[in-house]
């Protein structure tokens, strides 16, 4: 099972790391037990690196007391033999595996920068005083909505811009009258957008009223939101994924 792979490395590599430093540490200082909780021994050293990370909003006090209730609960549950529980194993896989998710995805949005052109933002802000009209169809495969073809659904709405979703206006942002959105996968299948017309609207927001930091914010998530999927998508074609029966 994959989970004991993950506590062993885990432990053989906490392990290794604090035999070094310990090694370390015995060649040039002993650093003096700073609190004691039944067997656990905190160190002075290792307290002074934990009280670095304490909370703004507690005193020292409050984090230690909150650190000596913390290692009371832990021997309680090692005491119980809680960590040999099936469900606690899946808990730390699952921690396990959402850490490493978490930290590639938080990497690879950082390697996504980008570019909001003045332009963008402009007809963004002109979009803004407009009614907006368009098609949306869904279809049942890609090909369908690549090729307009067998529709499985057709409406048309109309909105003022500025009330439609962040998606949305990303999407007419990029479109002509007349044009259509490439199609995206939905859980209701394959989905276009097509800009039938706009219309100005009778009160509009004055275009020096508007945030343009907000403005090239939304354009720039939207973008790296793409980027993403693009870069997901390919993972997932070049993958070997099977489902044998």
């Amino acid at each position: 099972m994959r989970y004991l792979y993950y506590i062993l490395g885990i432990f053989i590599l906490a392990t290794a790391v604090f035999a070094f430093i310990g090694r370390d540490r015995a060649s040039v200082e002993v650093s003096r037990p700073a609190l004691v909780i039944n067997d656990r021994i905190i160190t002075e050293a290792e307290l002074n690196k934990r009280l670095a990370d304490k909370p703004h909003d507690m005193t020292e006090e409050q984090y230690i007391d909150s650190l000596i209730m913390q290692e009371l609960l832990i021997q309680e549950a090692l005491d119980r033999d809680i960590h040999q529980e099936e469900s606690f194993r899946r808990s730390v896989e699952s921690f396990y595996e959402q850490s490493l998710v978490k930290t590639l995805l938080d990497r690879k949005y950082q390697d996504f920068s980008p570019e909001v052109r003045d332009k963008e933002v402009e007809e963004y802000k002109r979009l803004s005083g407009m009614e907006i009209q368009f098609t949306r169809r869904t279809y049942n495969t890609r090909t369908e909505a690549k090729n307009n073809k067998n529709p499985s659904g057709v409406q048309t709405k109309t909105s003022p811009f500025v009330f439609l979703s962040d998606n949305l206006r990303f999407i007419f942002l990029n479109l002509a009258p007349g044009q259509t959105s490439a199609p995206r996968q939905t859980d209701e299948g394959y989905v276009t957008y097509r800009l039938d017309q706009t219309r100005p609207l009778k009160k509009t927001t004055p275009a020096a009223d508007m945030d343009t930091q907000r403005i090239r914010n939304l354009i720039a998530d939207q973008k790296q939101e793409r980027l993403y999927d693009r870069w997901a998508a390919n993972l997932r074609q070049q993958a070997d994924i099977r489902r044998p029966r």
